[in-house]
């Protein structure tokens, strides 16, 4: 059994939404949340399909080559709208959806959630507690963090041009 989600990048206005990235091993909020921020480390803006081919790589780097690893991640087609209906094709029943809205300056996460009768969604309380105890995990504290494998894997250079 996996720790499965999937990741969709949307506009303000949700008139484009990217292919849907799925996370077969690391979909828990811990790990994901620490994607994230490497992406807003790594400073990457731009469009929604952009964006997602950035996670992607980010999260490609993360892995091993290996047997195991190497399904681990996944491109979906993207779904036509943000709604508990419209997503509820990409749960599989561990960690949901994560819808990623990206400004020039804030990300905004919506959640969606696997729950008895399918996908719940998140309030914003909500998702601001899970993403606080996500940040706190040690995926994202101490000397062995998701982050801290970027730095092993990366130059200066490679930091400099990312």
């Amino acid at each position: 059994m996996g720790n499965r989600a999937h990741i969709v990048f949307a506009d303000k206005g949700e008139q484009s939404i990217s292919p849907a990235i799925y996370l077969h091993w690391n979909g828990g909020p811990e790990s994901v949340y620490a994607f994230l921020a490497e992406l807003d480390r790594r400073d990457v803006r731009g469009d929604q399909d952009y964006e997602a081919a950035r996670f992607i790589a980010i999260v490609a780097q993360h892995f091993d080559q290996d047997y195991y690893t190497g399904v681990s991640l996944g491109v979906h087609n993207g779904p036509r709208a943000i709604t508990v209906r419209a997503l509820d094709y990409l749960d599989h029943g561990d960690n949901g959806v994560y819808v990623i809205y990206r400004g020039s300056e804030t990300t905004q996460v919506r959640r969606f959630v696997s729950g008895e009768n399918g996908l719940r969604e998140l309030t914003p309380i909500e998702v601001a507690r899970e993403k606080r105890a996500a940040m706190n995990h040690r995926y994202n504290t101490g000397e062995d963090t998701i982050a801290s494998t970027y730095a092993g894997k990366l130059t200066e250079e490679q930091h400099r041009a990312a």
